[in-house]
This record gives C-alpha cells, sequence and structure tokens, in this order.
C-alpha cells in the first residue's frame, strides 16, 4: 500500500526498477484453462510494450480480461485484506528499509490484473521483444486497455510498467516486468521486455521465462539491429513459437506494411522459426491505448491475442521431477525474511519443503515458507508460476540474480562443462574472426550471467564465424548447469555465440581465480583454433561455480556482441582457478 502511494520513495535499486510482481488481469480461472508463457520480443521502439498494453485493452472491450490502468491497480491494492499474511503489504509498509541489493531490484509480485481466477484456467508465460522505441511497453499497456474494456482485465499504464527513475528519465525500458492477464481461452503471465542493446542481459533473463513470444517490429523502420538479435536469443533460450506485431500502422502505406511483413517472415525463416505460418498482426497500439475502434486500433490487439491464444500451444510442463527456480529478482521483507522472484522451471514446489540456493560459489540449505502468485498465498505452485517465495533462515546478502531454488540435494554447481555451440557468422551479427582456445567472454544462461572461457576439443584448432563444434567451457563461478541447457555468449555487446550444455564435469581450481591463467597440457583433441562460422568440441571453465546440465545451452560474448552459442555436452568436477582466474587455469583432457 504505501509503495504505491508513495513511489518515488523507492529509490534506485542497483541498476533494476522497483516494480510490483506481474500483474494478471484476468478473473483468476488460469488453471481452469491451458496455460502458456509468451512474450513480445522485437527492436526498441517498435511497440512490444504498446501491443503488451493494447492486448488488455482489446480482451477488455471482448469481455474477458481488464484493462489495466494505475487508478484500478492501486484501487486493487487497497481492497485486500491488510491482516491477512501478504508479503507485499509487509514490503510496502517499509520501502526505505529494503537497501542496495548488488544489481538486482526492489520488486514486488507479479501484479494479476484479472478478477483473481488466474490459476483456474491454463496458463502461458508470454512476453515482448523486439528493438529499442519499436512500442513494445506501449502494446503491453494497450493489451491491458483493451482487456480492461472487454471486462477481462485491469489496466496497467506505460507508467506503471517503465516505473523506475532511471527509466522515466530516459524513456525506455531497462528491466524486464511481469504483468498478467487473462483471454478467453487462457491465463497469461506477460513479460515486457527491453530492447537497448545495453540491457540484453536483462532481456535474456526476461526471455528464459517465456513459452512463446511477441515480436514487435515498427512499420516506419522494419527490422533493426535489436529484432534480430532478440530473435536468435529467443530462438536459443527455447521459443518456438513467434508472433508477429507489425507496430504503427498508422505511419506507413499498405505497401510499407506488406514489405515489413514479408522481411518479418523471411527474417523468422533464416532463425529458424516457421516465418510462413507465424502470424503476423499490423496494428497500432498507440491507437489502441486511445480508444481507437478502427483496423488498427483495438481490433488489430484482439486479433493479436486470438493469434497468440491459437498460435502458441499451451506447454507441456514437468510437474515430476524436483522443483527448479532460477532466481529473477529478490529483497527483504521487514520481519519477516528475504523473497526471491522468479518463474518455476520444473516441479511442483510446497510450502515447507526443504530446499537450497546454489550457484556463485555458493551453497545454503533454507526452507519455503510462504508462496506466492500474483500477490495471492498458495500451499503449492507449479511449473511455469511466475512466484516470490519466503526463504526462512536466508540474508539477502548471500542471494544474487542468477543463483538457483532447488529441491534439496537435486542438483550440484560445478565450473567446468562439456557444450556444443555455434559461433555466429558476421552477417548474423557475430564475429568477423576465428575462435580459438582461451577465448574468455561473458556466458549468459536462464538469469545470470558468468565470465567463462572456451576451450576448443578434438582436432580443431580454431572455429569460423558460422561453424558449429564441441568445446570445453570453465566458468569463473560454479554454478548450476544441466545437460541440454542453453547458453549464450557475448562480445563487444553483440551476440557472438549459442550453445547448449551436453556433459558437466567436476569442477576445477581457477588459478589466482583467474579464467586467463587455466593452462591444459593440450587442447581439448588437436585442435588450438576455431574459425568464425565452425562447430567443434570445446572445454569450458567458469570463473563461479554454476549449476550446468547436459544438453544445457550457452552463449558466449565478446566486445558487447554475441560470438559463439553451443551446448553442454558433459559436466566435470570443479577446478580450482589459480588466484581466482580462469586465465591461469591448466587442465589435462586426457
Amino acid at each position: 500500500h504505501d509503495i504505491l502511494r508513495n513511489p518515488s520513495k523507492c529509490g534506485i535499486f542497483g541498476r533494476q526498477s522497483v516494480r510490483l510482481f506481474s500483474q494478471d488481469t484476468g478473473s483468476g480461472d488460469a488453471l481452469k484453462k491451458n496455460h502458456c508463457n509468451i512474450g513480445t520480443i522485437g527492436h526498441i521502439d517498435h511497440g512490444k510494450t504498446t501491443l503488451t498494453a493494447a492486448i488488455t485493452k482489446v480482451l477488455e472491450k471482448d469481455g474477458l480480461s481488464s484493462f489495466v490502468s494505475s487508478k484500478s491497480t492501486y484501487a486493487h491494492f487497497r481492497t485486500r485484506n491488510h491482516n491477512s499474511l501478504n508479503l507485499v503489504h509487509d514490503i510496502l509498509r517499509n520501502p526505505s528499509k529494503c537497501g542496495i541489493f548488488g544489481r538486482l531490484s526492489v520488486r514486488l509480485f507479479s501484479q494479476d490484473t484479472g478478477s483473481g481466477d488466474a490459476l483456474k484456467k491454463n496458463h502461458c508465460n508470454i512476453g515482448t521483444i523486439g528493438h529499442i522505441d519499436h512500442g513494445k511497453t506501449t502494446l503491453t499497456a494497450a493489451i491491458t486497455k483493451v482487456l480492461e474494456k472487454d471486462g477481462l482485465s485491469s489496466f496497467v499504464s506505460y507508467d506503471e510498467i517503465d516505473r523506475a527513475p532511471e527509466e522515466k528519465a530516459r524513456g525506455i525500458t531497462i528491466n524486464a516486468c511481469h504483468i498478467g492477464y487473462r483471454t478467453k481461452n487462457r491465463h497469461y503471465a506477460h513479460t515486457d521486455c527491453p530492447g537497448h542493446a545495453d540491457y540484453v542481459k536483462n532481456m535474456i533473463s526476461g526471455a528464459s521465462q517465456m513459452d512463446g513470444t511477441i515480436l514487435v517490429v515498427a512499420a516506419d523502420d522494419g527490422p533493426m539491429p535489436q529484432t534480430r538479435e532478440h530473435l536468435l536469443l529467443a530462438k536459443q533460450v527455447g521459443i518456438e513459437k513467434v508472433v508477429v506485431f507489425i507496430n504503427k500502422a498508422d505511419k506507413a502505406d499498405r505497401e510499407m506494411l506488406d514489405l515489413v511483413e514479408l522481411e518479418m517472415r523471411e527474417l523468422l525463416t533464416d532463425f529458424g522459426f516457421d516465418g510462413d505460418a507465424c502470424p503476423v498482426i499490423c496494428g497500432s497500439a498507440t491507437a489502441a491505448l486511445k480508444g481507437d475502434t478502427s483496423e488498427i486500433g483495438e481490433d488489430s490487439i484482439r486479433q493479436l491475442l486470438d493469434a497468440v491464444d491459437a498460435y502458441i500451444p499451451t506447454p507441456t510442463r514437468d510437474l515430476t521431477s524436483p522443483f527448479l527456480l532460477p532466481i529473477d529478482n529478490a529483497f527483504t521483507v521487514p520481519g519477516r525474511g528475504t523473497v526471491v522472484v522468479g518463474t518455476i522451471k520444473r516441479g511442483i514446489m510446497t510450502k515447507n519443503d526443504d530446499a537450497e540456493l546454489l550457484g556463485f560459489d555458493e551453497k545454503s540449505k533454507t526452507t519455503l515458507g510462504d508462496i506466492q502468485i500474483f500477490r495471492k498465498s498458495v500451499p503449492k505452485a507449479l511449473a511455469g508460476d511466475n512466484v516470490g517465495v519466503l526463504l526462512r533462515g536466508v540474508k539477502i546478502s548471500t542471494v544474487q540474480r542468477g543463483m538457483l531454488l532447488c529441491a534439496a540435494g537435486s542438483e550440484k554447481i560445478s565450473n567446468h562443462f562439456d557444450g556444443s555451440m555455434y559461433l555466429l557468422a558476421r552477417s548474423e551479427g557475430g564475429r568477423s574472426r576465428p575462435l580459438h582456445s582461451k577465448y574468455i567472454q561473458q556466458m549468459f544462461s536462464r538469469t545470470w550471467n558468468v565470465p567463462c572461457r572456451v576451450d576448443l576439443v578434438g582436432d580443431n584448432d580454431m572455429m569460423l564465424p558460422g561453424d558449429h563444434g564441441a568445446v570445453r567451457l570453465t566458468l569463473l563461478r560454479q554454478m548450476v548447469m544441466t545437460v541440454g541447457q542453453p547458453f549464450t555468449i557475448r562480445e563487444n555487446e553483440a551476440t557472438v555465440a549459442t550453445g547448449v550444455i551436453t556433459k558437466v564435469h567436476n569442477p576445477v581450481n581457477l588459478p589466482r581465480n583467474k579464467l586467463s591463467k587455466l593452462e591444459f597440457p593440450s587442447t581439448v583433441g588437436d585442435n588450438d583454433m576455431m574459425l568464425p562460422g565452425d562447430h567443434g568440441a570445446v572445454r569450458l571453465t567458469l570463473l563461479r561455480q554454476m549449476v550446468m546440465t547436459v544438453g544445457q545451452p550457452f552463449t558466449i560474448r565478446e566486445n558487447e556482441a554475441t560470438v559463439a552459442t553451443g551446448v553442454i555436452t558433459k559436466v566435470h568436477n570443479p577446478v580450482n582457478l589459480p588466484r581466482n582466474k580462469l586465465s591461469k587455469l591448466e587442465l589435462n583432457f586426457s
């Protein structure tokens, strides 16, 4: 309540924003319908957020959801029972006590803009992606506006989505924001991703939680650099279905709209999506926000939502494996403890379950306290749910974005993995030079990013741009990685490689904690370099131990560009980094 009355008191929390938990604009019957997690992607300013808002606007007009407005959202909070166990109330009473939490944001649980039936309908996680300034946030607001008009959800305004002072000052989305709404057929948790190149790591974190996505592209610009990179990253994190919304249709004639649609279908095909079958809707999120009932206004938002319902399938959830929750955010609730936020990747979380926090060389045991979905306390949560979980006996200083909350004893951390990696060609935004062993850049996977060293394996001495091959990965920190887990590598603010984990090894020690000091008696196999475009086996060593599994994809970036991708093929035992540096590590590949 207090933070909503005085949002200006929250301040800057790391580089992230103070946010509300995803808003659900449906009526609370999410589990009665098939649920799917989708999102909007595309270049910044192509209208992803505008499209998201327009969705709720159209759904409201169709009687399915409520349009999310600042006024209606605040009123929704005030009607809650102040005496009930509600983690949101406690932190909102004392926003000044939240403090700084590394690079993480102070967030509230996902806002549900519906009428409380989120758990009764089939649920899906979606989102908006695309180039900066193409209208992703405007679309997000327009969706809730239309859905409110249709009686399905509540309106969430543009200012509520981009509510951090940094975002308001610059007029761009910096952090992925979550809202909830429902259509006639499904309940959605919608992630509005940033489009600016400087905040790709936040986009990767947001996209990793989606089941499908809405790619927003401006009609007057067409595909732009982040349009392509967002598509690449969406494919890398496992998104298979994309719905395209050509925004700002009022700024282009029919011929231009047809040309942009043709370009987008070709681009989707180039990145491995079904460009021919992909629904493409033309409209104006801004017009929908203004209540325009023409073809490019509210009707385009309803067409978009119908396409999302029909084209993006309800995901099949793994409810039998031990639960796994990549942490997207964390904060302290005064008087209660530490709360972590994220989307459950698999399994079922039950209150009072024993759990572990893993990642960044750390392991700690805890017990699950209160679990909330869209601000409602629940006894358990299922795979696909965006939740906030109160952890007992855990200090906020020990939690970082990117750590994993998992069932006790179900996962281990390591910094040493095998992967299968694709090195992007120059035409794909990747490197122009070949990649050699001892290549060190930032790896992104799930919600974390850690410095990583890539070594080639087999007979390859280099990997050329456009090649695909086996690699050995070493992280600067031990993380949780599983076989099949995707990863991305970025260099110079560009994605240069993607891949999946094929094997998890025991951790290795890094001399002086530096990846560059890690030395191997020989390269992985007989290769000493990888040419751009090559594919081969590599040895990966992370600066920190993380959870990695066989088949887990990864990406490597260099100089803010993605230069390589791959998958983990084997997980080894951790290795010690000399002086905590990857460059000082010497490994024996025999």
